[in-house]
Order: structure tokens, then C-alpha cells, then sequence
């Protein structure tokens, strides 16, 4: 439990009308309040209804390779249109692809589950019949399906009416128009209609263009072979509310069958509120929606604050939205693209999410739905996460993707006042990782299926005697969790691979398919993510490189609904101690199972089988300890 701590700072803060832009006042510095002392007595009570158990881990599980890219460049530290999926299951996942080295080729790849099938398709090239970057894809009508792609000269919608027949010819597109001085990048694509057939496109400004904000955001509309919205700058997106509009900073919201005339898009830029968009009427009205009040658009700020960053949103039954997001920060400048490569984490945040008592920040009062501010961002979460810090709490219940401080045995180490002698995430040269503009947590995406919520995001994996580093640089990994109880609480974060074929790898980008499917294994969902083994990107010249990185599937099992003490597919965990260790060093699992050891370049030292306990003898060097799916590193001096 973190010390009581006297808050220097509180601003007060009130909204007299929930989620409507009119509704929030900003304040001045004369409504900020004296210094108080915050109090709290007892332990957070947060009710978890998963067990707090060791560090899960995933066994191997089952991973499908998809398309080689040389262009690794996805996204510049936001979400993308990057699924889509119908009723049936049948789901196209898209992605920047280039198969030669100076990205000639470059296009869209798209990668294709078939349920009824039961395998992945996948292009080798881009699909368009022009060299495009960053394409978005979308549903379109029955069975067809839209791109939306910039080129060299301008924007372009492709469309195939018939892709789930066969059909792949995407030729040329259709251009964008234009207004005076706009130079369109990085268009989001959704659509909408009884028929599916309106298209919606969102595109940022490439730089600044008279009289617009530096990188306005402009919207389109296409509907029955025609343009019916030209590159509008709509009210929620104009220089009252957004002052750096940023070219990946707006992402559509999956369609809803049960909402055919709905399109809605989110915007979390460190330039304006954090909001979603909405849209009843295929585009003719909005309505903003706030999940996030900025400290003060346009201003320019001593310091820095936080936000929330790479959104990923989704609607519930009850048209309630709910959003899983990185938190990072930026500096005080009304442009700046600062972001800060040591911070971050993974949060959760809904519409009817009731603001918990321990709270000193956020718009709302304690026990109702509120908005988020940088207090909260800032007090609530970040600062709770330090385990030096004299925070007023532990992390929030919706703060899941919290970078824990492990021992060897990968149990969490409870702060007591004192650092461990052994940690590894705190030390800030460790914290390093691939330039990807993220913290350490990023790329969150998620789906949605009743009160059951399955999110899945990138994070250094903050081990003590971790793997997962390069010497330079932690590599990002793969984690998930979940809630049972439409995000009030989740379970603890599941490292989800960690076999040893995948030890030096890379894994960026994930995306879930949103639809859970079924098969003898019982649900799970699709994760498609960009795997690497080198630490950042060709494309930005981090790494050396160029063909090595690959697109991926992996099957995750989730548990049935209310089966809690399997969630997440949890194996066995693995002990091997001391580490480092003096010649010799033993290993003990919770059930038997086939020991093998490894040295660094992947030779078979010596195997076990079916044992639970053993002692080893291996000359000085690293190793690789390979149990039940789970690989753990020992130095021997």
C-alpha cells in the first residue's frame, strides 16, 4: 500500500450535463484550489473475481504465419481500421505490406479467416493495382469490402463487391476530392446503411493549409457512385476544438448490425478532448461523446500532462461506449509531438464505469460514470504505479496493464517501503525499447462479448531475470486479460507467448478479430500482430534488418463465461533458482512435466522427462529452461 500523500495541487472541476462538450468547463487559475491533504485509511478494496496467483502464462499456443512486409512502419502511435468481420465470423485483418526492400511495392496486404474453411488466406503483395501506404479497410454491402489508401498524388476508396466470392481485383480506386491547398494522408474508412453501401472516409491535412489547424482532420462521404460529403472539416474536428489535428490520431468504430445508420470514430490527440463521434444518421449529424477533458486546448503549459492515446472503442448492447487505451503524456507546447518512451500503461474506461472512491482526479462524482482528466491520468494511474513514490493508492481496478515488478519465482513483489534487491523494469536503461512514438505498454485493442471483455496490447515484460532484452533494448511482448463484469475488474495480465521459438522475437501492432469464436477447445479469439527480431523498425532505421518481419495469427483461448479460475489458459509455472547460480541450479514445476535446456544458439544441452524437481550441473554460460510452454533464462557463473 502506498503512504498517504499531501497533493501540492488538486484542480476542481465540474460538468453539469455528462459526455456533451457544452457540458465541461475548463478551469482558470483562479478556480484552482489551495493545497490539501488527500486521506485515506484500509486497503483498496477493489473485489476481483480472479485468483491472485503467479504471473500467468500461456502454453504454446497455436500461430499461423501470414505475410512478410519489409515495411514495418504500421501506424504512428494510434489506432487503425486495420478488421473487419461479419455476422458468420468470416474476418479480414489488413496491414501495410512491401516485398522489396526500398518498399517500390508497397500496398495493402490483407490476411482472411475462414470459419467454415478453418484456414488463413493471405496476400503476398499489396491487393490495390497502385502503389498506395497506410490503407484502412471496412465492410462493404453483402459481401464486399473497402480500402481506403493513400497514393503518391492523392486518396483513393477501392472497392470489390464480391471479395468473399473470390474476388480480389481492387484496380485503381476511386479519388478523393480535394479542397484548395489540402494534401489528404492516412484515410480511415467505415461504412454504413439498411445496405452497408455509405461509405465514410477520415483523413488528416499532410502539414498545414491555410486558413486549417496543422493537420486538420476532413471528412468524406460516398454513396451511390457519388461524393455527398467534399473533404468537410466537421464541427467537432474545427480550431475550437482541435488545435494539431495528427495524421493517426482518428479510428472508426466497428459497425453494428444492430445500428446499421450509426458511424462513429474516436479522437485522442494531446491537442483536444478525447472523444467519440457519433453519428445516428449515416453522417448527416454529430455529436461529441467525451471520454478525456483536455487541461486546456490551445494553451501552452510548464511541463507536461497526460492523455489517453491509441483508442480502441467499442459499443455495448446498450449503445454505452466503452474504450480500452494507452495512457502516455506530452509536453506543454500546443503542437508538439512529444511522447515519453518510459511511460505508460493499458486502461479501461466506459460510459457507466462508476468513478472509485480512491480517486483525487477525474470529472464526476465518486459512485457515477465520469470523464477522465490529466489528474487522473497523472495521480490515479501513473503515479500509482510507482512503486518509489509516495502515490495515494495502488492502481485502479481498470488500470490492468500495469509493467509489475516480478521475482525469479515471477510472483508480483508487494511494495513495502524498501526496493527489492533484484528488479528489472525500474532500471531506466531497461526500459528502453523499438521507436514505435509508444510507452512502455502499447497498441491495446480489444473485443467484446457481453459483460465479457478480452483486451490484448504490447508491453515490455518487466521480468527480473527477463529474456526479453537485447543487450539494448527491451523487445515488446505480447499480453492479454480480461473482465467478466463489462470492465469493472480484470484479471491479472497473461504473458501470451513464450515458447522458445519466440524468445528473441519482437511483437507489435496486435489486433483482435472482434468476434469470439468456438471450437472442441472451447472460445477463443484471433490476435494478428507484427512479429520482428530486431527491436524497432527498418523503416525509421532502427534496426538493419529489412526481411525479417512477418504477420501472425494466434489462436488465444478465453475461458466460457463465469469459469474464473481458468482464465486465460493459465500453465503450470516454472522455478528455477537461484539465478544467477554458482554451477548449479534447480528447477521445480507445480506438475510434472519434460524439462529442456538450451544454450544461446538454440542447442539441446540436456532434457528431462516427466519430473518436477531436479538439480543441474552446466559449465558457466547463459541457458534457456523450456518447461509446459514457458522458457525461463539462467546465467551459471
Amino acid at each position: 500500500m502506498k503512504k498517504v500523500l499531501t497533493l501540492g495541487l488538486v484542480m476542481a472541476m465540474a460538468i453539469t450535463s455528462f459526455a456533451q462538450v457544452k457540458g465541461i468547463q475548463r478551469p482558470s487559475k483562479k478556480d484552482i484550489k489551495p493545497a490539501q491533504t488527500v486521506a485515506v485509511s484500509g486497503m483498496e478494496e477493489n473485489n476481483r473475481n480472479f485468483p491472485a496467483s503467479t504471473r500467468s502464462i500461456m502454453t504454446s499456443p497455436e500461430e499461423i504465419e501470414l505475410g512478410f512486409s519489409a515495411y514495418d512502419w504500421q501506424s504512428n502511435a494510434a489506432a487503425r481500421n486495420f478488421t473487419a468481420v461479419w455476422p458468420d465470423g468470416y474476418a479480414v485483418m489488413c496491414y501495410t505490406q512491401a516485398a522489396e526492400q526500398g518498399f517500390g511495392d508497397r500496398g495493402t496486404g490483407l490476411a482472411i479467416w475462414d470459419p467454415a474453411v478453418g484456414e488463413w488466406e493471405f496476400s503476398e503483395t499489396g491487393v490495390e493495382g497502385i502503389k498506395t501506404g497506410f490503407g484502412s479497410i471496412s465492410r462493404y454491402k453483402e459481401n464486399g469490402l473497402v480500402v481506403a489508401a493513400h497514393t503518391a498524388n492523392d486518396l483513393r476508396i477501392f472497392i470489390v463487391e464480391d471479395f468473399r466470392g473470390g474476388n480480389r481485383d481492387f484496380g485503381q480506386g476511386i479519388t478523393l476530392p480535394m479542397a484548395e491547398g489540402v494534401d489528404g494522408t492516412h484515410p480511415a474508412v467505415q461504412c454504413s446503411g439498411e445496405n452497408l453501401d455509405i461509405i465514410h472516409v477520415l483523413a488528416a491535412n499532410f502539414g498545414n493549409a491555410t486558413p486549417y489547424y496543422n493537420e486538420a482532420i476532413f471528412y468524406w462521404r460516398y454513396e451511390n457512385g457519388e461524393w455527398t460529403k467534399q473533404c468537410e472539416l466537421l464541427p467537432s474536428l474545427d480550431a475550437d476544438h482541435v488545435t494539431d489535428g495528427g495524421t493517426n490520431n482518428y479510428v472508426f468504430v466497428h459497425y453494428d448490425p444492430a445500428n446499421p445508420n450509426r458511424v462513429a470514430f474516436t479522437l485522442s490527440t494531446p491537442r483536444a478532448d478525447g472523444k467519440v463521434v457519433v453519428s445516428e444518421d449515416n453522417g448527416d449529424s454529430w455529436t461529441d461523446r467525451i471520454f478525456y477533458q483536455h487541461p486546456g486546448i490551445g494553451v501552452t503549459y510548464e511541463g507536461s500532462f497526460l492523455y489517453p492515446r491509441w483508442v480502441d472503442a467499442h459499443f455495448d448492447t446498450e449503445g454505452n461506449i466503452n474504450i480500452v487505451y494507452e495512457w502516455n503524456g506530452s509536453s506543454g507546447e500546443p503542437t508538439s509531438g512529444s511522447y515519453y518512451p518510459s511511460l505508460g500503461g493499458i486502461g479501461f474506461w466506459s460510459e457507466t464505469l462508476p468513478k472509485n472512491e480512491m480517486c483525487i482526479g477525474g470529472i464526476g462524482e465518486v459512485g457515477q460514470p465520469f470523464i477522465m482528466d490529466s489528474t487522473y491520468l497523472e495521480w490515479d494511474l501513473y503515479r500509482s504505479e510507482w512503486y518509489w513514490s509516495d502515490a495515494q493508492h495502488d492502481p485502479l481496478p481498470e488500470y490492468f496493464g500495469e509493467l509489475m515488478i516480478l521475482d525469479e519465482e515471477y510472483n508480483v513483489i508487494p511494495y513495502d517501503g524498501e526496493m527489492p534487491a533484484t528488479y528489472y523494469w525500474i532500471d531506466l536503461e531497461n526500459k528502453e525499447h523499438g521507436k514505435y512514438n509508444s510507452g512502455i505498454a502499447a497498441f491495446p485493442s480489444m473485443v467484446m462479448d457481453g459483460d465479457r471483455i478480452i483486451a490484448v496490447w504490447s508491453m515490455i515484460a518487466g521480468d527480473c531475470s527477463s529474456v526479453f532484452y537485447d543487450g539494448t533494448n527491451s523487445q515488446y511482448r505480447l499480453f492479454g486479460a480480461m473482465s467478466i463484469d463489462g470492465g469493472r475488474t480484470w484479471s491479472l495480465p497473461v504473458h501470451l507467448i513464450t515458447d522458445i521459438m519466440d524468445i528473441y522475437d519482437e511483437m507489435v501492432y496486435p489486433q483482435v478479430i472482434p468476434f469470439v469464436y468456438s471450437d472442441a477447445g472451447g472460445d477463443y479469439v484471433w490476435v494478428c500482430y507484427q512479429n520482428d527480431q530486431e527491436t524497432g523498425t527498418y523503416v525509421q532505421s532502427d534496426e538493419t534488418v529489412w526481411d525479417n518481419n512477418f504477420y501472425r495469427a494466434v489462436k488465444v483461448y478465453v475461458p466460457i463465461l463465469g469459469e474464473e479460475e481458468n482464465y486465460m489458459a493459465v500453465a503450470p509455472s516454472i522455478n528455477v533458482y537461484p539465478n544467477p547460480a554458482q554451477g548449479s541450479f534447480n528447477v521445480r514445476l507445480n506438475d510434472a512435466s519434460n524439462v529442456k535446456i538450451f544454450n544461446t544458439v538454440g542447442q539441446l544441452v540436456k532434457s528431462y522427462d516427466n519430473v518436477s524437481e531436479l538439480n543441474v550441473n552446466l559449465e558457466t554460460g547463459v541457458y534457456f529452461v523450456s518447461a509446459n510452454g514457458q522458457t525461463v533464462k539462467v546465467v551459471v557463473k
